[in-house]
């Protein structure tokens, strides 16, 4: 009866570890298809990045070219704002040179405004003589 006990134990003991080698078993088989999955859905995530990033490249490499054309574009400008510069300077010289002219000008009209002013004088005083003279003439003739 001892060895019926013990087959019956170790029979039963089968059943279990056969239990719970189905249980492992289905765990593993789950776990392999949840891996497998997963591995396909970060393939896929993979594929996915890699078409945005040939993208971001593909426009990364527009603005480059845009980029470029600008830079272009701007020393063109920098260029056109270098000869205006220069041109302001020599116009900028030019205008001192007629102010200086100017300024000379108006000195000699100054001078001039004088010497009218003078000659004005000189023909009031002569004028006055001329009066006194063409009276005193007056005064001669009137009195012979």
């Amino acid at each position: 009866m001892y060895l019926e006990e013990r087959v019956e134990q170790l029979e039963n003991l089968a059943v279990d570890q056969g239990k719970h080698i189905e249980i492992i078993a289905s765990g593993l088989a789950t776990l392999t298809a949840q891996v497998q999955k997963g591995f396909s859905d970060v393939r896929n995530d993979i594929s996915n990045l890699t078409g945005r990033v040939g993208s971001l490249e593909s426009k990364f490499d527009r603005l480059d070219v845009r980029v470029s054309r600008l830079e272009v574009k701007i020393d063109k400008i920098e260029i056109r704002l270098d000869n205006v510069e220069t041109r302001l300077d020599n116009i900028e010289t030019r205008l001192d040179n007629i102010e200086i002219r100017l300024d000379k000008i108006e000195t000699r009209l100054d001078q001039m405004d004088v010497r009218f002013d003078q000659m004005d004088a000189r023909l009031d005083r002569m004028e006055t003589k001329m009066d006194q003279r063409f009276d005193e003439l007056i005064m001669l003739i009137k009195s012979k």
